[in-house]
């Protein structure tokens, strides 16, 4: 029988750097789908409880958590499934510190395990 799953859409608008957040407390990251064309930095993520106030995401060490952007493609994830209590997420082309505007909309598709 086929694990249930729930696939969800960020999009980084032309000329920024910043999705809109997204609901996942359905599940926890499982699996990206890149869009096929992106301007060369990798990602990056800003977490939420509600919603309303985000913070980057950084890992145990304290680094900031990026991800490798490999335009066309899908990438297996193996977010803990700890990560589903984090709920709302927004994708970051580029580190916080310099972002990378995308020079035209970019919708990434997550697929979304359950917990």
């Amino acid at each position: 029988m086929p694990v249930p799953r729930i696939v969800v859409s960020f999009t980084i608008p032309a000329g920024q750097f910043l999705s809109q957040g997204v609901d996942c407390t359905e599940g926890y990251f499982a699996r990206i789908q890149m869009p096929a064309q992106w301007t060369s930095a990798n990602l990056s993520f800003q977490i939420s409880d509600d919603g309303i106030t985000y913070y980057d995401l950084v890992d145990k060490t304290g680094m900031e958590a990026l991800l490798p952007i490999v335009p066309g493609t899908a990438a297996m994830i193996r977010m803990e499934p700890w990560s589903s209590a984090i709920g709302w997420w927004k994708l970051r082309s580029g580190p916080a510190r310099t972002p990378t505007v995308q020079q035209a909309a970019r919708t990434f598709k997550i697929t979304l395990a359950p917990s």
